[in-house]
């Protein structure tokens, strides 16, 4: 049930989804020609990387977002599969703030067809089609690739922001913890404390919408040498989903 204050935060709400998609597109329309360009020679991609993190890290600060970090000695300096909750359209932009390393995206294949966005993940990131498992499976193989030349790669178990209204995590996918064992990677828990409070759906303008700090966790990571995919993918699944939704249960118990 809306409460007095729900309805007279209401239009700064949806003007606030307006300054933060005009900010999104201006940024969007300054960053994307150069790193079009330069990501058609393969020689570039960490400098498109770099382009990238200055796009998200001005977006952030210009829509008046403060990304307050909590346990940043816990990024690992090998390549790494980097496994977060997924709350908020904030997300991605956090990843790339937080992380100098050169992360790819595995994500799904619909992020093609948005607009921008779309030419942004197209060259430098790995869609997913879960519904095609030989797609899937492709796929699976760039991510291990990705890995073997020194990326990070950012999965969202999940597959999907939640449709809450706190931070419930959805039971995760096998994908990531296959991957990270296969490649013997370590994974790097992430939680998103605050980041669903603060920006949600992009179709409702009546949803959450307001600047505010984003309290994010790196977790020490998990590391998976001499681990097998049969013997030991469960247990670090749920490993990881419970390291991740602590947080969550503890700050909003």
């Amino acid at each position: 049930m809306r409460n007095f204050f729900w309805y007279i935060t209401l239009p700064f709400r949806i003007l606030y989804k307006f300054y933060f998609a005009g900010i999104f597109l201006v940024t969007s329309i300054i960053f994307f020609p150069p790193a079009a360009i330069l990501v058609r020679n393969v020689n570039n991609v960490h400098l498109v990387y770099k382009i990238k993190r200055v796009w998200a890290s001005s977006i952030l600060i210009l829509s008046g977002i403060i990304v307050v970090l909590k346990g940043k000695q816990n990024i690992p300096k090998e390549p790494a599969v980097i496994c977060a909750n997924h709350t908020s359209y904030l997300d991605i932009l956090i990843i790339f703030y937080m992380m100098k390393k050169t992360t790819v995206f595995l994500g799904k294949a619909e992020i093609l067809n948005w607009p921008i966005i779309g030419a942004f993940f197209k060259n430098m990131n790995i869609p997913v089609e879960r519904g095609n498992k030989m797609k899937a499976a492709q796929s699976l193989q760039l991510t291990k690739k990705a890995l073997e030349k020194g990326f990070n790669v950012a999965i969202f178990p999940e597959g999907k922001i939640p449709d809450y209204h706190t931070p419930k995590v959805y039971p995760f996918k096998f994908g990531a913890f296959n991957l990270a064992i296969t490649k013997e990677a370590p994974i790097m828990p992430v939680t998103y404390e605050t980041s669903w409070k603060l920006l949600r759906d992009h179709h409702n303008l009546l949803e959450v919408g307001m600047p505010g700090i984003a309290r994010t966790i790196i977790h020490p990571a998990i590391h998976t040498t001499n681990m097998t995919v049969k013997q030991e993918a469960e247990r670090i699944k749920d490993l990881t989903k419970e390291i991740i939704e602590e947080p969550l249960k503890k700050y909003y118990s």
